[in-house]
């Protein structure tokens, strides 16, 4: 019983340190798209752009990325995707480790109330 408790603390631990990772991922990958979307600053800033713009149909990324996930960079919303995933099975494990918790509880009181009664049998016999 023990070790099944602590195989699933150490399975919730890995599945946390998982996302920590996949959402510093996600962080790293927003600001670098970010970065490279920001208009210039310093004295280059006010240096006139004669390049024409593209087709008007094209989303704009920056604004897109923040409203609907899917407009995003393909290795951010991949990460998303798996964030999502994580997440999902990370609740998972975590209800199933409190129902196996909560059931284990329940087994020591089962089995604390069969031991008392045991011993008070026991303690019956031998006053007779």
């Amino acid at each position: 019983i023990l070790e099944r408790k602590r195989g699933l603390e150490v399975e919730l631990e890995e599945m946390q340190n998982e996302m920590k990772k996949k959402e510093k991922q996600m962080k790293l990958a927003m600001e670098a798209e970010i970065q490279r979307n920001e208009k210039p600053k310093g004295p280059n800033r006010m240096k006139p752009n004669f390049r024409r713009p593209r087709s008007s149909s094209r989303p704009n990324v920056k604004e897109s990325g923040k409203s609907n996930p899917e407009a995003a960079p393909p290795h951010v919303a991949a990460l998303q995707n798996e964030i999502i995933t994580l997440r999902k099975q990370f609740d998972l494990v975590r209800h199933t480790s409190m129902d196996d918790i909560m059931s284990l509880h329940r087994q020591s009181e089962e089995w604390s109330n069969q031991a008392s009664r045991a011993v008070a049998a026991s303690l019956a016999e031998t006053e007779l």
